[in-house]
This record gives structure tokens, C-alpha cells and sequence, in this order.
């Protein structure tokens, strides 16, 4: 399982404590913490371990400030993981695109820094894949086409969700007059995000 690591700063005087307690059951302090935050991000609903560390969680201020955004809707709709998935899947396609329209556009393809063009690419059996230029022309518009159609599918995705989270905005907040959010700033905020939790 992969695994990610968090930097936790507290004072010494804390630390010597929580050194003692980890000590008197004889368990590592990484191990307490790291049980700690299963037992919060468990799925297992009723167990008592996750019962308590939600409750600690909810009893302290931050639970009042909780986000009112396009990530906080997402977050505690339980649907972030599906709109990250394809956010990533989006910006990974506009890549391909970017990268196959450069290719068509110079002839040259790069490949571990290596670049070369149509005639030195071979088939599995290890023979020339296209025997002119149009071919190989004929075939990167159609990879083009086909990234483009998945482009389309994941921005239907992602504006299905934002056209929820608007009826929830406006269902929530009819009296309200905030300055209306963009879909573009959003995005912009998750991937921010996403990179600051090495997410992918």
C-alpha cells in the first residue's frame, strides 16, 4: 500500500508527553497517530474507536468553519474522489492533445528525450507501421478525434457535478448575495489542492 507522510510540529513540552504515554504502552508515537487517523477515516460506521475520534473532530472549532465552496460541497457529498479522478483524466487528455497536435504539426515525436519521425516507427512484428507520411497524418487526426471525444465526456462530467452543486447553492443560500463563483476558479482551486496533498 503507498503511503504518504505528514510533518507534525508540537511543542516539546507536548511531545515529552506523548513520548511517555507511547512509551508506557510500549508503542511507536508514528504508530498512535497513524491508528488514530484510520480509526477517523474509517468507513466502518459504529465501531467505537471511530465513533470517538469523530466526536473528537466535531467537538473543536473547526468543525463550525467548514467549507462552503465547490471542494467543501464535493467533500461532504462524498463525491470528491470521482471529480478529482476526472479532473486528472481531463488535464491528462488536453496533454495527449497538445503533444499529438505538436507531432502532426513538426513530423518529429519525442520519446525519453529521443525524437523521431513516421518512418522509424515499427509495428509489434517489428516492421514499418506506415509505409508514407499521409498515413501516419491519417492516423494522428484520428488519435486526435478520439482524445477529443474523451475530452468532451469528462467536461460532461465535471459540469454535471457543478450544475448540482449550483442548485444546491441555490437552494441553500436563497437570501444570500455572494459573488457568484466561476467554474474555471474552482477547478483552478482543486488542482492547487491536489497538489498540495500529493494527491496523484
Amino acid at each position: 500500500m503507498e503511503e504518504q507522510i505528514i510533518t507534525v510540529h508540537i511543542p516539546k513540552d507536548q511531545y515529552r508527553k506523548f513520548a511517555q504515554i507511547a512509551w508506557q504502552v510500549n508503542v511507536p508515537m508514528q504508530t498512535i497517530l497513524s491508528q488514530f487517523v484510520a480509526d477517523f477515516t474509517s468507513d466502518r460506521w459504529g465501531t467505537a474507536e471511530g465513533t470517538m475520534a469523530k466526536d473528537w473532530f466535531g467537538n473543536h472549532w473547526w468543525s463550525n468553519f467548514e467549507r462552503e465552496d465547490f471542494l467543501g460541497w464535493l467533500a461532504q457529498s462524498n463525491q470528491l474522489n470521482e471529480v478529482l479522478e476526472t479532473q486528472q483524466k481531463l488535464d491528462n487528455c488536453k496533454k495527449e492533445i497538445t503533444t499529438l497536435q505538436k507531432e502532426l504539426e513538426t513530423g518529429y515525436m519525442e520519446a525519453g528525450g529521443v525524437f523521431y519521425n513516421w518512418k522509424t516507427v515499427i509495428s509489434a512484428d517489428l516492421t514499418p507501421r506506415y509505409k508514407t507520411r499521409n498515413e501516419w497524418e491519417a492516423d494522428q487526426k484520428e488519435r486526435i478525434r478520439e482524445q477529443k471525444v474523451i475530452k468532451a465526456e469528462q467536461e460532461s462530467v465535471i459540469l454535471d457535478f457543478w450544475s448540482r452543486y449550483q442548485d444546491y447553492r441555490k437552494a441553500e443560500d436563497e437570501n444570500e448575495t455572494e459573488e457568484e463563483e466561476s467554474l474555471k476558479e474552482e477547478l483552478k482551486k482543486l488542482r492547487q489542492w491536489r497538489k498540495q496533498v500529493h494527491w496523484d
